[in-house]
């Protein structure tokens, strides 16, 4: 292997979701060796419910990447989705201190009844490996 190759690899984060209506501000970091982000997509073990309710402001290294009440559903994707389109797109993503802020929030929609689930951040990383 050459020194300083360039892998792919996924970089996953979690939040809680424990009560109706609940705002998570969560920021996380970024490893060292991540030198570029592809993408990014939304999973939880209770997909109806995040869905629905979910909403999400995201930005990395200061940068904002969706704005407050983005609807998360739009960056979900269901199991028939070929491997290569299952991250949302991020363009130009510029690294810098690491830092990943991620603004959850829950609002109930009057269809699905409210239980604590988790959602799970996925980043689409390049990681330099020595």
């Amino acid at each position: 292997m050459e020194e300083n190759e360039l892998h792919s690899v996924p970089k996953v984060f979690e939040i809680q979701i424990t009560a109706a209506g609940q705002k998570v501000s969560e920021t996380f970091e970024l490893d060292k060796s991540v030198k570029k982000v592809h993408g990014v997509a939304f999973s939880s073990e209770k997909p109806d419910l995040m869905y629905h309710r979910g909403y999400a402001r995201l930005e990395i290294n200061n940068k904002e990447y969706f704005p407050d009440n983005h609807a998360v559903q739009r960056v979900m994707n269901g199991i028939n989705a070929n491997l290569d389109n299952r991250y949302w797109p991020l363009k130009k993503v510029i690294i810098g201190n690491g830092k990943v802020k991620i603004e959850y929030t829950d609002k109930p929609d009057g269809r699905t009844v409210f239980a604590a689930y988790t959602v799970l951040l996925y980043f689409d990383c390049e990681i330099v490996i020595d």
